[in-house]
């Protein structure tokens, strides 16, 4: 996957992060000797814009606010809109102990969220403790989903020996790269603690996690339960390395983290929801050939 290194905002303002992702289309000319393939290769890069003072999303900017490089190049936008495509969001809930009370808040105040999206926005519903099971497919229905968070406290304890979250990551990513509507703009939106306990070389890598997401198109985001910093350091102070099990993802993806308890986590997640639907995307096409 081609990623866009480079995005400027030509206004006294800030962008936060910018993520490209690459749907291709290749036609193949024959020649009479020798045959040539075109490739044509679309490039969308998915921005957030804050103001300096304020650090709230700034609205109303055009395609000419934006300039697009890529290693130093200039690039042409061919596409730009603001809050246009539909959003797929597969809702990753943890189901350790320290996490369960916000998960039941969220199943009790979480369809006043959910319903900031639009009528076109999609969420599946997944848990994960040891392994991630989807609870919830792919649907438009608010109330069905909000519903279905009490399916997760029936869950057998047996999911609830572990937290991996790198299998939880890939298989979102897989269940987005199969399942969602292919015209959206796909998010994994995660509650946890992240208090990661899977072990190096236990299921997927780091490595095949940010594959997966990359190859599915998926923003990472997370609300974390709980001071993880303050856990590092408790940790450490016992002689003990606490592994952040989802900060290289969110990076490399251009999502947001934030921190939430059980008593804001439907507020963090109405807001969360809202900056995303502030994002800009851009597209710009670049072209090819090869020879057989």
């Amino acid at each position: 996957m081609r990623r866009l290194r480079y995005i400027a905002l030509i206004i006294p303002a800030i962008v936060i992060w910018c993520a490209g992702q690459s749907v291709h289309s290749q036609s193949r000319v024959e020649a009479q000797d020798e045959p040539v393939k075109l490739s044509t290769e679309l490039v969308v890069v998915d921005a957030q814009v804050l103001s300096k003072k304020r650090v709230t999303p700034v609205d109303g900017l055009t395609e000419r606010n934006f300039v697009l490089y890529e290693d130093g190049v200039k690039q042409q936008i061919t596409h730009f809109s603001q809050d246009k495509l539909p959003l797929s969001i597969v809702l990753l809930l943890d189901v350790s102990g320290s996490v369960m009370p916000t998960v039941k808040q969220l199943r009790d105040s979480g369809l006043t969220a959910l319903n900031e999206l639009k009528a076109g926005d999609e969420v599946g519903l997944m848990a994960f403790g040891v392994w991630a099971k989807v609870v919830q497919d792919f649907t438009t229905d608010r109330n069905r989903v909000a519903a279905r968070i009490n399916a997760i406290e029936l869950l057998g304890p047996w999911i609830r020996e572990g937290t991996h979250i790198d299998d939880a990551f890939y298989e979102a990513a897989s269940y987005l790269a199969k399942s969602s509507n292919p015209g959206s703009r796909r998010i994994v939106i995660t509650v946890t603690d992240n208090l990661s306990n899977q072990e190096v070389g236990q299921g997927h890598s780091e490595a095949e996690v940010l594959n997966a997401l990359h190859a599915a198109g998926a923003t990472v985001c997370g609300l974390v339960v709980g001071d993880f910093n303050a856990a590092v350091n408790e940790y450490k102070k016992k002689g003990y390395y606490l592994k952040d099990g989802m900060g290289g993802d969110i990076t490399e993806t251009g999502g947001i983290l934030s921190q939430v308890d059980a008593n804001d986590v439907s507020a963090k997640l109405a807001k969360l929801i809202e900056r995303l639907r502030s994002r800009y995307i851009t597209d710009t096409t670049e072209s090819f050939t090869t020879s057989n």
